[in-house]
């Protein structure tokens, strides 16, 4: 029994992959299977050179939306004084509007102690009234975990007291100085751009 499995296991690794299969099928015996590697990495380079049709990868090897090099873009509203807010809607967003839409000096808001988009509210160096953070705490409620709730606790600071640690996933911060408000899921008033 023993050289017959080694004679299996000896073929089995000479033939294709195709052969691989249909071997380790008939005979009911699992060898594991061990790739060549320079087939590897033409199979690797294959993938991403693309399909041909513009770079894109087809099929389930697509990139997800959302993705490093997606086409997906934050969310973008206008507050009813004039001011623009910005919503992540995944990971990659999160950071995308973070800590490069936004300046020192915008305000930067997120549902407490739930999973929940970041919103960046862009003074432009004006004075930010009490409804342009009503509004963008709304948004932050709205677009978390908590949107089912009529309302949330939303944290908010400047986004010069929000960090990202060394080697930290996409969407993780860390604040300090922060204030918290309770804002209402509703978001009457605010037009998305």
């Amino acid at each position: 029994m023993q050289i017959r499995r080694e004679m299996i296991a000896s073929s089995y690794l000479r033939g294709s992959t195709r052969e691989r299969e249909e071997m380790s099928r008939s005979q009911g015996v699992f060898i594991p299977a061990r790739g060549n590697i320079s087939n590897k990495k033409k199979a690797s380079a294959k993938a991403r050179k693309g399909s041909g049709k513009g770079g894109t990868l087809s099929g389930r090897n697509r990139r997800k939306e959302g993705a490093p090099g997606g086409e997906s873009q934050p969310l973008h509203f206008v507050s009813e004084e004039g001011f623009d807010l910005y919503v992540g809607k995944n990971n990659y967003q999160n950071d995308q509007v973070t800590f490069h839409i936004a300046d020192r000096e915008d305000w930067w808001f997120h549902a407490k102690k739930i999973p929940g988009s970041h919103v960046i509210l862009k003074s432009g160096g004006r004075e930010v009234t009490d409804r342009a953070f009503e509004e963008a705490a709304s948004l932050a409620a709205y677009y978390s975990s908590g949107r089912d709730q009529k309302k949330v606790e939303v944290d908010y600071l400047q986004q010069k007291n929000v960090k990202k640690p060394s080697g930290a996933k996409p969407g993780f911060v860390v604040y300090y100085t922060n204030y918290s408000m309770v804002a209402e899921t509703d978001l009457t008033g605010l037009k998305q751009v």
